[in-house]
């Protein structure tokens, strides 16, 4: 087609609960045609992208590294699905090419943080699409069918994630989960500020904690509890709930299918809000809207500014109850 659009995937595999496949099989359905990628490991990269070509139906060029990748591939879009150490040079390397990128959350590692308002502006300059894959705010008609008129008078909300890592990386790992969710249910700026009551003391090795954050907007105050419990068995559980009421996420496997769930019984499915998203990075890079480019960048500098302001709480009171 002389129309398609070229993607590539930093981290195609599946290593740790990698979403590589997950994400190219939706690109691939969002009209992203998938024709390289690149990893890490130059064996297991290749490993991933003849698995890829099998699951797509085409072939899928594995490449040494990102660099290589961007300058030979002719990308129109990168899918960054690395660990968060990886993504910076990532987001340099396609920022560099005017590449359009959805960026595995959270955008950097906490030691680039630094880089985070100069890369949102670059790629805002020169009109390219940032996307950062936080895919919760995507679940919230389906909470609205379920719970009509509760998401208007929100005051308060709260969040349960069972993420993949223990002590400290409970929190990196999920964190921007959270934050996306209360941006998207009240308005939160450049003015809005964040605090964390009691910040919880989480050791290494521990497998809960719970966090009580104030979000302060321009117009309301959000009151957000977030609840973290490790859990092996898949699929994991997650749920929220705003004023009060709540869905719990039910996955049907091997379909992979998702519904919600309210504590009365009712239920609603709703498709998987991580192709949405991706659907809707497709529609991005096709459009260039300038408006939605500018606006999502601001979602993700506000969205980095409270997710490290709530780490650093985090990480201070460990610092503190350290003998």
């Amino acid at each position: 087609m002389p129309n398609a659009l070229r993607c590539g995937i930093v981290g195609p595999g599946r290593s740790r609960n990698g979403l590589g496949p997950f994400l190219a099989r939706f690109a691939a359905a969002s009209g992203l045609t998938v024709v390289a990628g690149a990893g890490r490991d130059a064996t297991r990269s290749r490993a991933a992208c003849e698995d890829l070509a099998r699951r797509l139906g085409h072939a899928v060029e594995a490449y040494e590294d990102v660099e290589a990748m961007l300058a030979q591939a002719r990308l129109d879009a990168l899918i960054v699905a690395a660990p968060p150490a990886a993504h910076r040079r990532a987001l340099e390397l396609a920022l560099a090419q005017r590449c359009a990128v959805l960026c595995e959350k959270p955008l950097v590692a906490d030691e680039d943080r630094a880089a985070v308002d100069g890369l949102l502006d670059a790629f805002l300059a020169h009109g390219v699409p940032l996307v950062e894959n936080c895919q919760w705010p995507h679940t919230l008609d389906t909470f609205d069918a379920l719970w009509p008129g509760v998401r208007g008078g929100a005051g308060a909300f709260a969040m349960g994630l069972s993420p993949g890592d223990t002590g400290l990386g409970m929190v990196v790992d999920s964190l921007s989960h959270f934050v996306s969710l209360a941006q998207a249910i009240v308005p939160l700026d450049g003015r809005s500020t964040v605090r964390v009551h009691a910040a919880p003391r989480i050791a290494p090795g521990d497998t809960q904690a719970s966090l009580d954050v104030e979000f302060a907007g321009s117009e309301t105050t959000l009151c957000g509890r977030f609840e973290l419990r490790v859990v092996s068995r898949q699929p994991r559980p997650a749920w929220f709930a705003i004023a009060g009421r709540r869905v719990d996420r039910r996955i049907a496997l091997p379909e992979y299918r998702f519904a919600f769930e309210t504590p009365d019984g009712r239920r609603e499915t709703l498709a998987d809000p991580m192709q949405r998203l991706v659907y809707g990075f497709a529609a991005l890079v096709r459009s260039k809207d300038l408006d939605l480019i500018r606006a999502e960048s601001e979602r993700i500098r506000h969205r980095a500014r409270f997710y490290h302001a709530i780490l650093d709480a985090c990480r201070g009171a460990a610092r503190r109850s350290d003998p």
